[in-house]
Parts: structure tokens; sequence; C-alpha cells
């Protein structure tokens, strides 16, 4: 990310104005072990080489950038951690995105249900300008 973070800030954009580029913390990683059950559709099973019983180690697909734009407001991911709903680093880009839009409400969910299926909160919810 660190090369990344070079390149973007020598670029320019087509009008050979440079970008603006904000760093935003990574999430921590998030896992679970599964066990695998009956409720598995049998594609998964054959795709995974599974079967009933097996245990997976899960790494949800997890970004604090995959975050929702609407008219008034954003909603932020915000993960937590073991000492609570709120994490020192989710503060700490809640800040960033208060700072972004001085004038939004900034909503804070943890969207791991949504990262399960290897989504986010705009993956799922793709916004859409209104057509006229």
């Amino acid at each position: 990310m660190s090369t990344n973070f070079e390149i973007l800030s020598h670029a320019t954009n087509a009008s050979g104005e440079p970008y603006s580029v904000i760093k935003v913390p990574h999430t921590d990683p998030k896992t679970e072990l599964l066990l695998v059950n009956d409720e598995w559709s049998a594609e998964s099973l054959e795709y995974f080489d599974l079967v009933v019983g097996d245990t997976v180690f899960f790494a949800y697909a997890s970004s604090y950038l995959n975050y929702l734009i609407t008219n008034e407001v954003e909603i932020i991911p915000q993960y937590g951690n073991e000492n609570g709903p709120i994490s020192k680093k989710d503060q700490d880009v809640r800040s960033i995105f208060e700072e972004l839009y001085p004038n939004r409400e900034i909503i804070g969910l943890n969207p791991l249900y949504l990262n399960n299926d290897g989504g986010g909160m705009h993956c799922r919810f793709q916004t859409q300008p209104k057509l006229k």
C-alpha cells in the first residue's frame, strides 16, 4: 500500500492537477472458525471439497473504504473489537470521514453480516443517481 500511495501522490489527473490522497487505516483481520453443516449448498461443498462436519477458517472481506454515500448521510463501517462495539481505529476512521464530509451525518454500522458473502455496504447497495 505504501508503494501505491507514493505512485498516486505524484500522479496527476487529465488536467494536470495532483490528486489528493488520503490515508485510511486498514481494518484489523476479522476471522472465524465455521463448522460446515447441512445448510451449506451442495455446490459450495463440491466446489470447496468439503463435507458436513469439516471446520473452515473464514476470513471476512473487510474494509473501511466500502462505505455508503446517501443524499444526507455517510454510512461507514465500524468493526469494533474485543473491548467493545467501537475500536480506537474505528474512531480514527470516523474522524477522517467527519473531516471529508463536514455537512453530513456520519453513521457507523458493523457490516460483518454483509462481509460474510464477500461484499460490503457499497457493494450491496450500489448507490444510483436519480433518473430525471
